[in-house]
């Protein structure tokens, strides 16, 4: 009980010495506005009937505290026991975290151009642009995360801007190939909501006249003689158009064979 009766001797003392710590200037700068005060003096005749009081409460100050708390729940059960408190607790169980506000965004589809081999030039990405901000702020700059390509494909995926996510293959794209690709719920700002499936080809095989000469000896007229320039999107085997490719006029005449194909890409 002794041990008891310190603790709460030693917690009243710090917060009167914490109470005299504002008190005591907030009583000087009161003195300098309103002059000095003396204490009445019936103060001196009451301290020292009380002091019997205060030595039985500082021997007994475990007893005075529950006494005290006691006597403020006496006091104050009446007023709590008005106050609803089903309808607050209720209340709060129904306060939700704030969601924030959900952004819609619009996917333009770029389809990577073909590689530019006669340069030795490196694949061009398929690009994702979104119309807002889509990408993970931790994310931008860096590679994307919880993206599934299909089918599956080595390379990057990166988001170059908060609004553009590229897909870079570590070869070069195979021909005409659709992928589809599936932004997963931690590929995207978590309040964007937008199309998670997207598609996207591969470019095509294609070839073009790039030029066309046709040519008939001044002597021998019957001797004449057509020079088509092809160009391909991608690398060819020469004797495989050799062996497609034929020629035939307006007029249906005998189809000809070319006598020799360049490749031209």
């Amino acid at each position: 009980m002794k041990k008891l009766n310190g603790a709460v001797l030693g917690m009243a003392g710090a917060l009167w010495r914490g109470a005299l710590f504002i008190l005591l200037p907030l009583g000087r700068l009161l003195g300098m506005v309103l002059g000095r005060w003396e204490p009445p003096s019936w103060s001196a005749r009451a301290g020292s009937r009380l002091a019997p009081a205060r030595r039985f409460a500082a021997s007994n100050a475990a007893w005075v505290l529950l006494l005290v708390l006691l006597g403020a729940g006496a006091l104050a059960t009446p007023r709590l026991m008005k106050i609803d408190w089903h309808g607050k607790f209720a209340a709060l169980k129904s306060v939700k975290p704030d969601q924030g506000r959900v952004t819609t965004s619009d996917i333009a589809v770029t389809n990577p151009e073909r590689s530019a081999i006669e340069d030795s030039g490196k694949p061009h990405p398929a690009v994702l642009g979104f119309s807002v901000s889509a990408a993970p702020l931790a994310r931008v700059g860096k590679e994307a995360s919880d993206i599934a390509m299909e089918p599956a494909l080595a390379g990057k995926r990166v988001w170059a801007e908060a609004n553009r996510l590229e897909f870079t293959p570590a070869e070069d794209w195979p021909i005409d190939v659709k992928y589809t690709v599936t932004l997963g719920a931690k590929a995207l700002a978590p309040h964007i909501d937008v199309d998670r499936r997207v598609v996207f080809n591969s470019p095509r095989f294609e070839f073009k006249i790039r030029e066309a000469t046709f040519y008939q000896d001044p002597v021998q007229f019957t001797l004449r003689k057509a020079v088509f320039e092809l160009a391909f999107s991608h690398p060819v085997d020469v004797e495989s158009p050799e062996k497609r490719l034929k020629l035939s006029g307006d007029a249906d005449p005998p189809a000809c064979s070319p006598s020799r194909a360049r490749r031209k890409s």
